[in-house]
């Protein structure tokens, strides 16, 4: 009874109903993903979602530099501030979709042969990278607002919506283009519902003058200057991951290795995500009130420790197998790539929902210095499998164990940083 009642403590200040309430609508999107994966991976081929995982990448690898992360600033900044902090967001996020546009065309104009397999289409990667970045403000005006149940209903309905347009456009055999539909609308679909209460404030938002955005811009400008280059180069490590193995190996096995990404990342998405969200709320609340976090840290941690090592465990065991029956025999290479990359993502799981732990003590620029580890080792990476001395599994074997090293790494720094033990 004593351990329950401890359980049950643990629970509560962990904020466990917001994270359920998040939890519930990506869990309705997942088991919808779930139920038509199998479908549509006998309705497309490997080679179509290995281009369609190269478009997602260059939508998503430079996703962090929409907003220049000041979208974080609008969850916990001061009342007065928050309009002003909305446009500023906007706005970034019109300038650098043009620049990332001229970048990709100049890319694309020396190195198109690259990327043949997909053709004009890669340049939907740009409408991507605009989604990514309003989605970014959206959901922190909705955090910002406790409007968590708008959140996991907008989540549930955009898995709708996409999956649905898979099958159909699947029969009909559109290949990378259907897929590639499908996942635009999932995009759109619900943005509308999730601004709601942002559009009440449209005016507000946009009468703002240009001297107080200038204003929040400095005053939070340690979001660009400490959180984005940590952030930025987490997300293009794992990002350039596809684009690496469609390149270096086939678009076939980049096929395989999205599915298992996408198998693997179920539990990040399910539970780490909106643990992040709920964390950095009552980790900033805690630390307004006490000077540290350890309270939130400790109790967030066990909880996400518990659920990792169950679950990961699990999905060990029955990854060939499960992949082999559900998705189809030739899938099972995906199963293998699942087995190669679980302790690295059982480790990404836990630490990723405490990462704004380094925002709330003010130590971006250290969390910076740990996260460009990840990108030395996936550049490192890269230049032995271009030289041929690596197959697939031998590359995505080095990303897992360099990557798992790093998070543990990673989450001793957390902790020391939530007792407040500034150096």
């Amino acid at each position: 009874m004593a351990i329950w009642n401890r359980i049950k403590l643990i629970m509560e200040k962990a904020d466990t109903k917001h994270i359920v309430i998040l939890s519930m609508g990506v869990l309705g999107g997942q088991i919808v993903n779930i139920l038509v994966q199998p479908i549509a991976t006998r309705l497309y081929s490997p080679e179509a979602f290995g281009n369609l995982s190269l478009m997602i990448s260059l939508g998503t690898m430079f996703a962090p530099i929409a907003t220049l992360q000041y979208h974080i600033a609008i969850v916990h900044s001061k009342k007065e501030d928050e309009f002003a902090l909305c446009k500023l967001n906007l706005l970034l996020v019109a300038v650098t979709a043009f620049l990332f546009f001229l970048c990709l065309f100049g890319y694309l104009y020396f190195e198109s042969q690259k990327y043949d397999t997909v053709g004009s289409l890669i340049y939907i990667s740009i409408l991507w990278y605009i989604m990514n970045g309003l989605v970014s403000i959206v959901e922190s005006y909705n955090n910002r607002h406790n409007e968590y149940q708008l959140m996991a209903k907008v989540t549930f309905n955009r898995a709708i919506v996409s999956n649905i347009v898979k099958v159909i456009l699947g029969v009909f055999h559109f290949e990378v283009l259907g897929l590639v539909i499908a996942q635009t609308l999932g995009y759109i679909a619900g943005i509308k519902k999730q601004s709601k209460s942002i559009i009440q404030h449209w005016n507000d938002i946009w009468k703002t003058d240009g001297k107080q955005v200038l204003e929040v811009a400095r005053r939070y400008r340690a979001q660009p200057l400490y959180a984005l280059p940590g952030i930025f180069i987490l997300q293009f490590s794992y990002s350039a991951l596809a684009v690496i193995i469609n390149t270096l190996f086939s678009t076939r096995e980049g096929g395989f290795f999205s599915l298992s990404v996408t198998v693997l990342g179920i539990p990040l998405s399910l539970v780490s995500n909106n643990v992040s969200r709920v964390f950095f709320k009552n980790a900033s609340e805690e630390y307004e009130k006490t000077g540290s976090f350890h309270s939130t840290f400790r109790n967030t941690s066990v909880m996400l420790i518990s659920l990792s090592v169950l679950g990961f465990s699990l999905l060990w065991v029955i990854a060939e197998p499960a992949f082999s029956l559900v998705y189809g025999k030739e899938w099972v290479r995906s199963g293998i790539f699942v087995k190669i990359l679980i302790p690295m993502y059982a480790a990404r799981f836990i630490v990723t929902g405490m990462m704004h732990g380094f925002v709330i003590s003010n130590k971006q620029r250290l969390k910076t210095i740990f996260q460009s580890l990840f990108i030395a080792a996936m550049a490192l990476g890269y230049f032995l499998a271009a030289s041929g001395r690596m197959e697939v599994e031998g590359f995505l074997s080095y990303i897992n164990w360099t990557y798992f090293v790093l998070y543990i790494v990673l989450f001793f720094v957390l902790w020391k940083q939530s007792k407040g033990e500034h150096e």
